[in-house]
């Protein structure tokens, strides 16, 4: 749909199951988590026509919330395919998979503007690495645990990310943490996008 709300329409491509589109920088194909062998979830890419559907790895694992770098020449995601849920990252042209973490559970990664970090969620907190995933370091003091969805801002100056079915946002850098939706009964808020 349009970021006014309007012509909102089905790809014709897709199917149940599809979710957590990441636009392709020059804005003509999403990439998309959608269920692939064995009923585990798998990446494809779908043009914003509709059209050209590919699938970008067939595992038996399940590969979830994927992040299309700046450049568009690599994608990082979540799998569980070395048995716990760790941030890997797949180059296009090669097909490369290379895992960045290891240990504690690690989800729902998210590129950097420049495309020389990644957010990340571990431990409830949220993260930042170096796109090669050396330096991980969690961000602010006293971030409060359940922490989900980063997402960077166009400047990569702040963070937005989802709390207990609230959005907040905070510097990069750590620091500066406040509400962008306040608590209504019945209401949710999550899952926010620059």
């Amino acid at each position: 749909m349009l970021a006014n709300g309007t012509g909102l329409h089905v790809l014709a491509s897709s199917r149940p199951g599809d979710t957590t589109p990441s636009w392709s920088p020059d804005g003509r194909r999403l990439v998309i988590r959608g269920i692939g062998f064995a009923r585990s979830f798998d990446l494809y890419t779908i043009a914003v026509t509709g059209t050209a559907r590919t699938r970008l790895l067939a595992t038996r694992a399940n590969e979830l919330d994927p992040s299309w770098s700046s450049d568009g020449r690599t994608i990082a995601y979540q799998s569980d395919r070395s048995g716990g849920i760790q941030i890997w990252t797949l180059t296009l042209s090669t097909r490369r998979q290379r895992r960045l973490t290891r240990g504690v559970t690690s989800q729902m990664p998210d590129f950097s503007p420049d495309g020389r970090q990644i957010a990340f969620v571990r431990s409830g907190g949220i993260w930042v690495m170096g796109a090669d995933g050396r330096g991980a370091h969690a961000i602010g003091s006293g971030l409060p645990a359940s922490a989900e969805s980063p997402s960077w801002s166009p400047d990569g100056r702040q963070l937005a990310f989802s709390r207990n079915y609230q959005v907040l946002a905070m510097n990069a850098a750590g620091g500066g943490r406040h509400y962008v939706t306040r608590a209504v009964r019945g209401v949710t808020n999550g899952q926010p996008g620059w």
